[in-house]
């Protein structure tokens, strides 16, 4: 299949001084794919009660601008930070737990239960903005926002933005800066977010645009090997839905907004090279996808819907399971939902979902919990969240 190579296209040595070095190169077209996701289904078996009922791990996620947690047996819910000013995000360590948040333009880190909190990093205070395109132009919010902190695989790290992107060694609480952007070179290009580490710590998915920015529309995902490349714009704003594989072998990539062919891809991080495995049948059916998670190197599980245009997202996405080539479609559930939020168990047995509308009996905005069971999903007694994480089981 066809493939396009991202570290010929946009390649960036990677140094701690401003200034980029780009080459750039091609897209290749893809041939497009004519198989039909439309396998039989086994029929829906009995309700779980919820009383049987319990989630891998706690659920952290926030809520009215507050990190909540939610009990793994679901029976209780508890607050667990009381900031003054509203968390814009947040992460969880893999290792035991402890959380970073971001309030009042503050890097702050607590124990899991919101105790022992200490700031970490503090900026100035920023004015608002009034939309998304004139934050993006601001030079303060892009010299000095904090944003988007994530935690290290191994827990001894914490990667954010600000100023470009910055680093914490949490045994030292020394900050190291990554990669000084500069809003006056001759391309400059600013990051806006931290997306994922990769599971072996290597590789940072974060995403960037070039200012100054007219559209939200103009943003894009690069890759950031650590100590090396960048490898910038492999994919466009609208995919920020991904998974690694277990081995960070391989990053897949989803685009529920777009139905294009490049809405799924597979790259490989061996030779940075990513492939394009979406549905395709030009002028007749586009299909859109969200929330992949990875079996193995060779199977994938990922919502899908189509559409008979490109620009007009389905009203509902289901659960699929596909080869890692974009083959031999199966599905995993028979209900149809229109995902906003997604969070996978560690082990793939289900999905927990937030709803961006209405669906059967279920209004938006509720989490329900599918399993690749098949069975009827669960809702849970929370609404109106976001920032989905697993705590420590």
């Amino acid at each position: 299949m066809p493939a396009f190579n991202f570290s010929r296209r946009f390649l960036i040595i990677l140094m701690l001084l401003p200034g980029l070095l780009l080459a750039c190169g091609v897209f290749s077209s893809l041939s497009p794919q004519v198989s039909e996701p439309t396998p039989e289904m086994t029929p829906l078996s009995t309700q779980t009660p919820l009383d049987s009922f319990s989630l891998p791990a706690p659920l952290y996620y926030l809520h009215e601008g507050q990190i909540w947690r939610l009990s793994a047996d679901t029976s209780s819910q508890q607050q667990i930070t009381q900031e003054d000013a509203p968390i814009d995000a947040f992460d969880l360590s893999p290792v035991d737990g402890s959380l970073v948040f971001v309030s009042n333009n503050s890097l702050i880190l607590t124990d899991p239960d919101g105790s022992n909190r200490k700031v970490m990093h503090q900026g100035p205070a920023l004015a608002d903005e009034p939309d998304d395109v004139a934050r993006l132009n601001d030079i303060d919010q892009i010299t000095s926002a904090i944003r988007t902190p994530h935690w290290s695989p191994d827990g001894k790290q914490i990667v954010f933005i600000e100023n470009g992107l910055q680093l914490i060694e949490l045994d030292t609480n020394q900050v190291e800066h990554l990669w000084r952007q500069s809003i006056e070179s001759s391309e400059p290009y600013v990051f806006e977010n931290v997306l994922s580490w990769s599971p072996d710590g290597k590789y940072l998915l974060v995403s960037q645009y070039e200012y100054p920015i007219e559209h939200t529309g103009n943003r894009w995902l690069s890759l950031l090997e650590l100590g090396e490349m960048l490898y910038l714009q492999i994919a466009n704003p609208n995919q920020e839905s991904f998974a690694w594989s277990p081995d960070s072998s391989q990053l897949y990539l989803a685009n529920a907004g777009f139905g294009w062919d490049d809405s799924l891809m597979r790259c490989e991080m061996e030779d940075q090279r990513c492939t394009l495995i979406a549905e395709f049948v030009p002028a007749r059916s586009y299909y859109f996808y969200a929330h992949p998670y990875v079996i193995n190197e060779d199977e994938l599980m990922v919502f899908s819907g189509g559409s008979n245009d490109p620009d007009e997202q389905p009203a509902e996405f289901i659960l699929y399971k596909l080869t890692s080539q974009g083959y031999g479609y199966h599905k995993v559930r028979g209900d149809g939902f229109l995902p906003q939020e997604g969070l996978w168990s560690t082990n793939g047995d289900g999905v927990m979902i937030t709803l961006a509308r209405e669906a059967e009996a279920y209004p938006a905005s509720s989490v329900l919990w599918l399993s690749i069971n098949d069975v009827p999903a669960i809702p849970l007694p929370i609404m109106d969240v976001s920032n989905l994480r697993w705590g420590q089981p």
